[in-house]
């Protein structure tokens, strides 16, 4: 920016000084903001201390928010996965299930034939989960059975799904 600047100054009949003053200004600007930046697992770090702390709950809109646009930044395999963690980290966090099912919803939209069968599952049961806290368990009832289907030797989906089974009085599925 000096460099830009001192330029300028020192060879008037060189590019146009008002032209220059605005470049240097907007890099000034691009600096104090990469300076402000936060890291990926920085942002994580919030997200998961949030959930904690019942104050900071208001913040956790705009947090995943800032999660997303930052892992939009790496392309859109990150910014996937990003709608993952959020989901899955405020599953179960109380008052925030609208969040996490519009996270894993935008999620799901995006998963396509090349992102790891492990994100799907973990999204998906994630969600199987969200429905049988929020009284949509014949959604989350239907969404383990296809995942049973999908995934048979994954225990975690057998037992979250012998465990709604046995709650529905269903034990013969």
């Amino acid at each position: 920016r000096q460099v830009l600047l001192r330029a300028a100054r020192d060879h008037p009949a060189g590019p146009d000084r008002g032209k220059v003053e605005n470049v240097a200004g907007r890099l000034a600007a691009s600096l104090d903001q990469v300076e402000r930046a936060e890291t990926l697992d920085a942002l994580r770090g919030r997200l998961l201390m949030s959930r904690q702390d019942k104050t900071a709950a208001k913040q956790l809109p705009q947090l995943a928010e800032d999660y997303v646009t930052g892992a939009r930044r790496w392309g859109t395999s990150m910014e996937l996965r990003a709608h993952v963690d959020i989901g899955v980290m405020l599953v179960k966090q109380e008052g925030q299930q609208g969040l996490a099912l519009k996270h894993l919803d935008e999620a799901e939209g995006k998963f396509t034939d090349a992102i790891p069968k492990a994100w799907k599952l973990q999204s998906r049961l994630a969600k199987a989960k969200l429905m049988m806290g929020i009284d949509q368990a014949d959604e989350g009832w239907t969404l383990l059975k296809q995942l049973r289907t999908d995934h048979p030797q994954d225990n975690e989906v057998a037992f979250l799904l012998a465990g709604l089974a046995e709650k529905r009085k269903q034990v013969d599925e």
